[in-house]
């Protein structure tokens, strides 16, 4: 069989092959020969047009016509071209399928997604398809609605975000954005006052701005912190551990994108995690990988 696919990747590969499975049962049969599956779609849509000795077609009618079928080649192609990026996604995690993947989830990220034509936006929704394919429950409807709703600027002002946020304890992401004295503005002038409150209205994050937050992280003595690609420890003998994060919290859904951006760790992330979080009685510790 001829491989359909724009990269070399072995389409009949048990994950491949249950990855087309699932969305084919989702109602998206993909990879015929697009020029003839266009060429014949295109062909119809011309005869019923033409057809005015059977069917009387008004003019507004026949523009309705050509604008359901140019709408619908056009999200067959962004269709075709976020599957193609997720599955490669999955060729190169040499990860298996989920089979728990919900094909009423399938269905509704193509209607989020369907009309994603911008690359690098495409990227982003690739990266969840292929997440959610791995790990069912990764993504949850809201997040994709976020998404739906967020124009490149917008993820890359997330990225930006994402960049300033340490992991704790292994799975939460805190953003450490705090105000700079000096002016209205955020970590050293990197965030303003504006962008913050724009994140908060996509639904990215929570802000703060007059008495910030604090992370309550129980009773362990030893706290995982990762900054980019690198991993510390808090040691501490307190009881009850807090941490003043700053004016932003991620919310859920942001939780979820973080895994999706592109994002490049701030160089001295580790300094505001020492100067904020390292207190008499803690101790930061850098952990060889």
């Amino acid at each position: 069989m001829a491989n359909p696919l724009a990269f070399h990747i072995d389409i009949e590969s048990k994950t491949i092959t249950k990855a087309l499975d699932i969305i084919a049962h989702a109602g998206y049969t993909l990879y015929e020969p697009t020029k003839i599956r266009r060429k014949a779609k295109a062909e119809s849509d011309a005869s019923i047009i033409k057809a005015k000795g059977d069917i009387n077609v008004s003019r507004l009618q026949r523009q309705a016509l050509y604008r359901l079928a140019n709408l619908e080649t056009i999200h067959q192609k962004n269709i075709n071209q976020i599957t193609e990026k997720a599955l490669k996604n999955l060729h190169e995690s040499g990860k298996p399928i989920d089979q728990q993947v919900d094909t009423d989830w399938v269905r509704k990220y193509f209607n989020f997604s369907q009309d994603i034509s911008n690359e690098e936006m495409q990227n982003i929704w690739s990266k969840v398809l292929s997440g959610e394919f791995i790990r069912n429950g990764s993504y949850s409807y809201k997040t994709m609605s976020i998404l739906a709703n967020m124009r490149q600027d917008d993820a890359n002002l997330f990225s930006r975000i994402c960049g300033y946020t340490a992991i704790v304890g292994g799975g939460r992401k805190v953003p450490l954005i705090f105000p700079d004295p000096s002016e209205a503005k955020y970590s050293n002038g990197t965030f303003s006052f504006e962008d913050l409150q724009h994140l908060e209205s996509l639904g990215l994050i929570h802000f703060n701005s007059i008495s910030g937050f604090k992370l309550t992280v129980g009773s362990a003595k030893t706290i995982p912190v990762q900054c980019g690609n690198e991993i510390y420890v808090i040691n501490t003998n307190e009881e009850k551990i807090e941490f003043a994060v700053g004016e932003v919290l991620m919310t859920r859904e942001a939780q979820e994108l973080f895994q999706v951006v592109n994002a490049e760790p701030f160089s001295k992330l580790i300094e505001i995690v020492t100067q904020k979080w390292i207190t008499p009685g803690r101790s930061l510790v850098r952990i060889d990988r």
